[in-house]
């Protein structure tokens, strides 16, 4: 039972020494996205500007999973938690983009008529 709470112990550990590089991560992937956004919708529309930063944040995590970039900041397994994460989180907001593009299409095509 003691190797057992010598184990807990050592998993507890590095999770609150990546909290710094996890917190870091996130401030700088919002702030990107923010100023992508802001680029963006200057010269296009919202959905155009939002359904880019979704994208770019899929693709941008994606090749960060794949090469575990955040590995020294915040550990491998943090890392890669984070990665998922944000990458799911493109794929549902590009997914959420597209359905109210959708939306949209069919209720100007419905005034039309």
């Amino acid at each position: 039972s003691a190797s057992g709470t010598n184990g807990i112990q050592a998993n507890r550990e590095p999770c609150n020494g990546n909290l710094f590089g996890f917190l870091f991560v996130v401030v700088i992937v919002i702030a990107l996205m923010f100023i992508l956004y802001r680029q963006l919708y200057k010269n296009h529309s919202g959905l155009f500007a939002q359904a880019m930063v979704a994208l770019l944040l899929m693709i941008s995590q994606f090749v960060i999973l794949m090469g575990d970039f955040y590995a020294p900041l915040m550990g491998s397994d943090g890392g890669t938690v984070l990665a998922v994460f944000l990458f799911l989180m493109g794929i549902i907001w590009i997914i959420g983009v597209g359905i109210v593009a959708i939306i949209k299409k069919m209720s100007s095509f419905r005034r039309k008529k």
